[in-house]
């Protein structure tokens, strides 16, 4: 998935991919802000809707690994440890808390702080990774079928 999410961006997206790496991942990041904010909107509360956000925080999240040079399927094996301590509040803090921890990640790069950039990137990317997953079972969603779905809808509206 990583790899048709690399060929999908730099095909419909070459305008982000031109941008130097900080300006795409503060791009991506505000994406996931901007999907935190649809789980509370009154008007996106069925489970469309929540398919629809999570399938597009999905997608972000292949274009935000993919920056950061993450084999997806590794870190995830891999993080199940530093999670097992994590206890989901449900998606919509979930993307929050995680967001937050990439959101400090850019600002302390705007302010060229000491900070673990990578290191906060990645874990607040897997923990909306595992968010996601969490989502899609408590909600019976068939996520690879929503991304899938998704990419052809947005290839169709932007054929070149």
């Amino acid at each position: 998935m990583q790899v048709y999410q690399k060929e999908h961006d730099e095909k419909y997206h070459a305008d982000i991919c031109a941008l130097p790496h900080p300006e795409r991942i503060r791009h991506l990041v505000l994406h996931f802000a901007k999907y935190t904010g649809r789980l509370v909107d009154p008007g996106r509360q069925d489970k469309a809707c929540l398919g629809q956000t999570l399938s597009d925080s999905f997608i972000i999240g292949l274009s935000m690994a993919n920056i950061l040079s993450l084999n997806l399927d590794m870190e995830i094996q891999k993080c199940g440890l530093w999670f097992l301590p994590f206890k989901s509040q449900g998606v919509l803090k979930d993307f929050a808390f995680f967001g937050g921890i990439m959101a400090k990640a850019c600002e302390s790069l705007d302010h060229m702080e000491s900070h673990d950039y990578k290191k906060a990137l990645t874990d607040g990317l897997l923990g909306i990774f595992i968010a996601i997953f969490s989502a899609e079972k408590k909600n019976r969603l068939d996520m690879r079928m929503l991304v899938a779905n998704r990419w052809k809808e947005i290839e169709i509206k932007n054929i070149l």
